[in-house]
């Protein structure tokens, strides 16, 4: 078990635990977490498709700091994963991440990523997104979910960002 001592002129405590009692992590270890995905509505009624269209693209912002534009659907979603996290280990405060990426499963080549602060202590605000589709003068966002394409359109994907609770990170740190 670690511990520490603190010491003050001359005098001394006894040991403080780095652990909780009975725990095998120390506190405050836990990282926080956003999941970013993209989806789409179906548009095959207005002559669009029902997948997450190759020209839709995103960028990420966090403390005024933006990404480059990332494809929403250029590739694989763990190829896409690893562009995220380069993208985001550009912005100062973010130069350590791990980001993981899956198909959403419902048929859309929608995607999900799950975006690990490793260089961030306590629980950051969530990414602004502000997403295009084709032309850099149509951005919608910035915002925790944007949806390009108005309605009715052949292009409705929509590009979101969350946060479960299991996904915060410590807050109530010694620092």
């Amino acid at each position: 078990t670690s511990s520490f001592r603190l010491r003050f002129q001359g005098e001394e405590t006894g040991d403080i635990f780095a652990l909780p009692a009975g725990g095998a992590t120390c506190l405050g270890s836990t990282a926080a977490k956003q999941i970013i995905t993209t989806s789409t509505e179906d548009t095959t009624g207005e002559g669009g498709d029902a997948t997450v269209s190759h020209l839709t693209t995103f960028s990420l912002t966090y403390e005024d700091h933006t990404t480059a534009q990332v494809t929403a659907n250029g590739g694989s979603c763990e190829d896409t994963a690893l562009i995220i996290a380069e993208e985001l280990e550009k912005i100062p405060p973010l130069y350590s991440v791990s980001v993981s990426g899956s198909s959403t499963d419902v048929g859309d080549e929608g995607c999900s990523w799950v975006v690990t602060f490793e260089s961030v202590v306590g629980n950051p605000e969530l990414f602004d997104i502000t997403a295009f589709h084709g032309d850099e003068l149509d951005a919608v966002g910035p915002a925790a979910s944007v949806t390009v394409g108005p309605s009715p359109s052949i292009v409705r994907d929509t590009i979101a960002v969350t946060q479960p609770p299991e996904f915060q990170g410590d807050v109530h740190l010694i620092q």
